[in-house]
């Protein structure tokens, strides 16, 4: 198990209060969920499930090209709970051809004569990705008011924000909690939870080392897009050691 802090229910309703209320309140059958194969995203699945909710899950791959890595993720939580996950690119994709992220003067050249200049606000991407899959019905996240300041102002709202079609059952857990949700239904983490403590969601160190090690195919591939992510690699490395 990583060594994260861990907390108890803080206060507020538990998980499967919330996702009764979603049941018998609102009327709710089928929810799309935003699916990282992150712990409290996990959790919230089973949890819906439990309530009899039909959950159709959406992931975010980091890359434009889905990689090998997160493929067996995916492909593992598919398995488990019995469910297609659909994959979209994560909002970063997007500045990878917008901003020519980490890209050499080959690849530059490329996107300046493709001429790719439509930016996708995360915003944009959520709403088409759960729209799409379950249209005029609520979306459910794996957001948790101990994660952070900006998490928890976003749950100041509510657990479940009727006008956006948006609920939180995972809203008043701690670590502690979700790791006992887990180990209840014997559901396991991803391998990456037992290295670097979190799922594949971004292009921090933890995340590159972790591809570079485990995936040194998936590393290629990224570094035929974005040959210069090597020297943002190294540049991580010393700004961590200082």
């Amino acid at each position: 198990m990583p060594a994260l802090q861990k907390t108890n229910l803080t206060n507020g309703k538990p998980p499967s209060e919330i996702c009764r209320e979603l049941v018998n309140d609102h009327g709710v059958k089928r929810v799309a969920l935003s699916f990282s194969a992150g712990k409290d995203s996990i959790a919230a699945w089973l949890c819906l499930r439990e309530a009899g909710i039909e959950v159709v899950p959406f992931y975010f791959s980091i890359f434009p090209v889905e990689l090998e890595i997160e493929k067996r993720i995916v492909g593992f939580y598919e398995d488990f709970f019995k469910t297609d996950v659909h994959v979209y690119p994560h909002p970063c994709c997007y500045e990878i051809f917008t901003e020519l992220l980490f890209m050499g003067p080959a690849q530059v050249r490329v996107m300046e004569l493709i001429g790719v200049r439509d930016v996708r606000s995360m915003k944009w991407i959520d709403s088409h990705a759960s729209e799409s899959l379950n249209p005029g019905g609520f979306t459910v996240y794996g957001l948790k008011k101990s994660d952070s300041f900006n998490r928890a102002c976003v749950l100041n709202k509510g657990h479940i924000n009727t006008k956006l079609r948006k609920a939180y059952p995972m809203a008043y857990c701690g670590d502690r909690a979700v790791f006992s949700l887990l180990q209840a239904h014997g559901c396991p983490l991803p391998d990456c939870y037992a290295e670097i403590g979190e799922s594949l969601d971004s292009f921090r160190i933890p995340t590159m080392d972790y591809i570079r090690r485990k995936s040194p195919s998936d590393w290629e591939t990224i570094k035929q897009l974005q040959p210069l992510i090597e020297l943002e690699y190294a540049r991580q490395r010393i700004s961590t050691r200082h």
